[in-house]
């Protein structure tokens, strides 16, 4: 389509050619032929000037072919620049995508925005053969640099600013390693003054590593509404280390794994406005979490039956990888594009649905039923992300969640409120236009996060209608 273009427009400059260059040629030969019959008669002054009017329509001839060249240069280096702006582009917001039902400027996505189409008028048999081609304006290259650079931020891995466009189908193979390490230290008897304690005291230190291996799918409805799933399966193993503080009783070290799927999401974002005209883009998301890993009220746990269970009691035997608890966790996303930045406010809920679980007995006793509800809570992540080059971005930013105390049978539990928090580093690098890989690293903050988080992620996007 470009190539037909260029040559349209190759097209018309030669007949711009023919048009001013004929009339010009036709002088100089009738300015000759009349020199030629009047040779005879005509004064040396007069063929001098006769000859000085030829050589200055001459330069003017050589002039008008140097502009035409320099124009025929001009338009190779415009295709050029077509054919560089259309590959940076998902193959789905091209010319194909935009003949077939390009939407209004207004309902473009934060990071897609849809192909503006460049056509010159009608002239001459050429111009009604030549189709018109669609051609990226400058703020849909904008819009698509700024989704490179979303895409590597992760606090919003799991939300939305990074909508996949109407009809394409983006599948993420995800890898993701946390590290956890916590010192803890349980008394279990009274104190009569501060320092001094009657009883047994047991310094606990755990270390746990997590891998999830994860896929990630998501579909775009419209140009501005979402779905994507996300299913998790986890390997993970730690080791815990008591000391408790009696006499002869030497350190204790309990090791203890767990894999299984984990608990798969379900969620769906929706962009509210195009943000034009200053505003920033604002996009409503809603996360649905549900209870198909293993819960940690159905792994065996160390009573006080097994040995040294006295310093051992209610530690798991296998470890869970799921929480138990469904849970919504709606959000909303603001992305403001400064160049040569983009940044971004997310706002969450988290509510979790309460429900009667069996708590096992550390003693060895029955299970007991139980209605329990882990704290609700809320959170809130912010950063920026840059675009180095049209295939490199990085981002930067901070999350942190505040959870409320959690309850069993309606009351509060003393001492299970927490906070988390984590700093998040992200880089990204397009491979082409519909393969991306990502790296993410999380530092945490607080003894409730993980210590150390690394996200490995590759996206391939496919056009399913």
């Amino acid at each position: 389509m470009a190539n037909a273009k260029v040559a349209l427009c190759r097209t018309r400059f030669r007949q711009s050619w023919l048009r001013y260059s004929g009339p010009l040629l036709c002088a100089a030969g009738v300015a000759m032929l009349g020199a030629a019959a009047h040779a005879q008669t005509a004064t040396p002054q007069d063929i001098d000037s006769l000859r000085k009017a030829i050589r200055e329509q001459a330069r003017e001839l050589r002039a008008q072919a140097q502009r035409l060249n320099q124009q025929l240069r001009l338009l190779d280096a415009q295709q050029r620049q077509i054919q560089q702006l259309q590959a940076r582009l998902p193959r789905g917001r091209t010319a194909g995508a935009a003949a077939r039902a390009a939407p209004p400027p207004a309902a473009a996505t934060a990071g897609e925005a849809p192909a503006a189409a460049v056509s010159g008028p009608p002239q001459g048999q050429a111009a009604a053969q030549a189709a018109p081609i669609q051609s990226p304006t400058p703020e849909a290259v904008e819009r698509s640099r700024n989704q490179l650079t979303l895409q590597t931020s992760p606090s919003l891995a799991n939300t939305g600013g990074v909508l996949t466009p109407r009809g394409a189908l983006v599948v993420q193979p995800t890898f993701q390693y946390d590290y956890y390490a916590q010192n803890q230290a349980v008394v279990n008897g009274f104190t009569i003054v501060p320092g001094i304690t009657f009883g047994n005291v047991n310094l606990n230190k755990l270390t746990q590593d997590v891998y999830t291996m994860g896929l990630r799918v998501r579909l775009g409805i419209t140009d501005r509404l979402e779905v994507n799933a996300y299913i998790p399966y986890i390997v993970t193993n730690s080791t815990t280390t008591t000391s408790p503080e009696t006499p002869g009783a030497a350190p204790l070290n309990v090791n203890a794994t767990g894999h299984d799927i984990g608990d798969i999401q379900l969620g769906a974002s929706y962009q509210v406005n195009a943000g034009t005209g200053g505003w920033p883009v604002f996009v409503l998301n809603l996360q649905f979490k549900t209870i198909t890993g293993t819960s940690p009220f159905d792994v065996p746990i160390y009573t006080t039956a097994d040995p040294n269970g006295a310093f051992l009691q209610g530690l798991p035997k296998r470890l869970p990888t799921g929480t138990g608890f469904y849970t919504l966790t709606p959000s909303v996303t603001v992305l403001y594009p400064t160049d040569p930045g983009v940044l971004f406010l997310n706002v969450k809920g988290i509510y979790n649905i309460p429900r009667t679980v069996a708590v096992q007995n550390p003693s060895g006793g029955a299970p007991t039923s139980t209605s329990l509800a882990p704290g609700n809570g809320f959170g809130v992540a912010f950063g920026i992300g840059f675009s180095l080059n049209d295939r490199t971005s990085l981002s930067l930013g901070y999350e942190q969640d505040f959870y409320l105390a959690a309850t069993q049978n309606g009351q509060s539990i003393g001492g299970s409120s927490y906070r988390q928090g984590s700093f998040n580093f992200g880089l990204g690098y397009r491979l082409d236009a519909t393969q991306g890989i990502n790296l993410g690293a999380s530092i945490g903050v607080g003894p409730n996060s993980p210590g150390a988080e690394i996200v490995l992620q590759y996206s391939k996007r496919f056009d399913v209608y």
